[in-house]
């Protein structure tokens, strides 16, 4: 398996994650996702329009909460732009409401 160096902001200077990627402080393991999920600009789409729904444009910390939970949605088993941004959408709301 290849090593892969990763932010040590993260996980400690020098640190090494086999065949992990880093996204802003979400790990991904890669022997978790399927091979055939090659492109992920759906997640990157999805993100635009829940971004811009919600009028969340110049906002860097916004964006990158709304980003983890884009990651935690596609890790929970949302695999398509329109399938993550609906569930997005509903917590967004449960979120309002409380």
């Amino acid at each position: 398996m290849r090593k892969t160096a990763v932010n040590g902001e993260h996980l400690g200077a020098g640190a090494r994650v086999q065949c992990s990627i880093l996204l802003r402080g979400a790990l991904f393991d890669a022997r978790n996702i399927p091979p055939y999920y090659q492109d992920f600009s759906f997640i990157k789409h999805a993100l635009k329009t829940i971004c811009r729904e919600n009028g969340i444009e110049r906002d860097r910390r916004a964006r990158v909460e709304v980003a983890a939970m884009v990651i935690a949605l596609f890790q929970e088993g949302a695999r398509s732009e329109g399938e993550i941004v609906e569930r997005a959408r509903q917590r967004w709301s449960e979120a309002s409401i409380q």
